[in-house]
């Protein structure tokens, strides 16, 4: 992850190289998972690649199909201490 790297930015190459998700490049930050067809098992897989990623905890069930993609990276930015910037 280079540092000019957002949070949604790392979610959308996630969504779109590790789990298969089309159509994620231009990705509206008001996009659901749901509307993505991500499936909870990709949810649960997501937040294991993100504790890894940002050294964080994301435990199960805080990533839900109706969350955004920015309530998403907002969620990982608080567990850093960080504001969403994107």
């Amino acid at each position: 992850m280079s540092t000019s790297q957002t949070t949604v930015d790392v979610i959308r190459e996630l969504l779109m190289k590790t789990f298969d998700v089309f159509g994620t490049e231009e990705i509206d930050l008001g996009a659901t998972f749901e509307s993505l067809d991500v499936d909870s098992l990709v949810l649960v897989e997501l937040a294991v690649v993100l504790e890894r990623r940002f050294g964080v905890r994301v435990p199960e069930g805080e990533l839900s199909a109706e969350q955004t993609i920015g309530e998403a990276a907002a969620l990982v930015d608080a567990k850093r201490g960080r504001e969403l910037t994107t």
